[in-house]
Parts: C-alpha cells; structure tokens; sequence
C-alpha cells in the first residue's frame, strides 16, 4: 500500500516578541519584523507523516506552507526530515488571509496536487490559536475531520485514530481519504537526517500562486476574510509591588485580599 499524504505547515511569528511597533495600522501582525518558527502543532503531523511513510515506503509526503518566499524554509525543514516536496503558495492576493481566506487557498492547492489520501495538520497555530483551518479545509474538500489526533494507525483504506480530550482519550475509525488535526502533546518531531540534508540543501522550493492554484482572488487576502481586525492592544504584565507576610500574618493577608475583592 502507499498512501498519497498532505501536511499542512505554517512558519509563524514568535508571538512572544509582538508589541505594538510589530501591528500593522489594520490590525494585522507585521510578519516581516518578527523572528519566524514552525509552528509546534504542525511540527507533530509531519512527524506522524513520516511514520506513517515508514510502514508504507512508497507513500509520498508533500508540504503545504503559505506564507511570503522566506516560507519555503519550513518546507525544507521537512525535506531533511523525510517529507517528498512541497510548494510554497505565496501570493500578494494571499496577504491579510483570515482562517476562512487561507482554507480557500489550502483546499484549492491540495485539489490541485489530486488524489490525496490523508492530509495532516497542527491542531492549531501560535499566531491565531482559533484551531478552525484544519476543519474548514475539510468541509471545502467534503472529506470528514478528526480533531485533536495523538496518534493514527492506518491499515489499507481503514485508520484508527486516537484523541485526546479535556478528560479522557476516544478512540476513532475512518476511512479515506481524511484530514486530521495533531495534538502537539502527541509527539516530538525528530532531528534533520544527515543524508535528507544533503540530498536537499540546494533544493529549490517551488512557489504557486492564486492562478497556479486556480482559486478565486475575491475569497483570499483581506477581501476574502469574513473576520475583520477592528482593534488591536498589546497587554504586557508588569509587577508593581510586592507584599512579604509570615505565617504569623496570614489572618492580615486574608483580611487584605477580601478587602481588595480578589477573594469573598
């Protein structure tokens, strides 16, 4: 058997250096002025890729990513870990794009590679954390979802997935083809192979735009997006003081905090 498989990757700002200077005047992140990582969720569902690729070696893995050129890192990133290729979609019609605006762009990019099996993807992403892309590609494609995956068995056209809730674990079968979002607590993502660097380091990564993808311009970007950034505030935490009580003053400090309201 082999198994034509999706990940969907994003590089992502790192949300810990946002402050106001890094907001564009619409809302928006300013993605040139931050330090860019892979996305964590996203680094599990290439990991689980690859493992399903390594009990069924003619599978083929391709990366998703969409984002500015500089985006294609991710992509290699999973070639020297095992993934196949991958494409770049990387657009001026793609910037601005909401969860809905970027599903529209993945979903036309995966029907345009066929005949795809299994697309894998982070549960959701530091810099939206709305967990919505993997399911509104899903239900763009009219193929089912599974959420919150911690670990996927596939046998021919039947998987077993495994996820993990707030309280208990649920165990899930279905056939293909399928879209399945990744718990990041499910795996780690391994270290770059030696010889997948090397066979790489110089590869070129392919970049489609909106026409190459055949999508509609007018449901990408800003005018795509049904979410509007109204407003945006930055909220840095500061300490401004401090209190010291023995154990001796706990009955002040109590009395302090009904005081201040924090407790009844």
């Amino acid at each position: 058997m082999k198994y034509n498989i999706v990940v969907l990757m994003k590089q992502v700002p790192d949300t810990r250096c946002v402050c106001q200077d890094t907001l564009n005047a619409d809302g928006t992140i300013n993605r040139a002025a931050l330090p860019t990582i892979i996305n964590p969720d996203d680094k599990v569902a290439l990991e689980q890729a690859i493992r399903i690729k390594e009990l069924y070696p003619a599978s083929t893995i391709t990366i998703l990513t969409m984002g500015l050129p500089s985006a294609g890192d991710a992509v290699k990133e999973g070639l020297y870990r095992g993934a196949d290729g991958g494409y770049v979609l990387c657009d001026a019609q793609f910037a601005g794009s909401d969860t809905l605006a970027t599903s529209n762009v993945l979903s036309a990019a995966i029907k345009k590679i066929e005949n795809v099996d299994i697309i894998l993807a982070g549960q959701q992403t530091l810099d939206g954390d709305t967990a919505h892309v993997g399911q509104q590609v899903a239900c763009l494609l009219g193929i089912p979802a599974i959420t919150a995956a911690i670990n996927v068995e596939v046998n021919q056209n039947d998987l077993l997935v495994v996820r993990q809730l707030d309280e208990s674990v649920e165990k899930v079968a279905a056939q293909l083809p399928i879209l399945i979002t990744m718990n990041v607590a499910a795996c780690e993502l391994r270290p770059c192979h030696a010889k997948c660097v090397m066979t790489h380091k110089n590869t070129a990564i392919p970049q489609w735009t909106a026409a190459d993808i055949n999508v509609d311009v007018t449901m990408c970007g800003l005018q795509g997006s049904a979410t509007q950034v109204k407003s945006t505030l930055p909220i840095i935490l500061q300490k401004k003081e401090q209190a010291c009580f023995t154990s001796d003053e706990m009955d002040s400090l109590v009395a302090m905090l009904q005081n201040t309201g924090v407790i009844a």
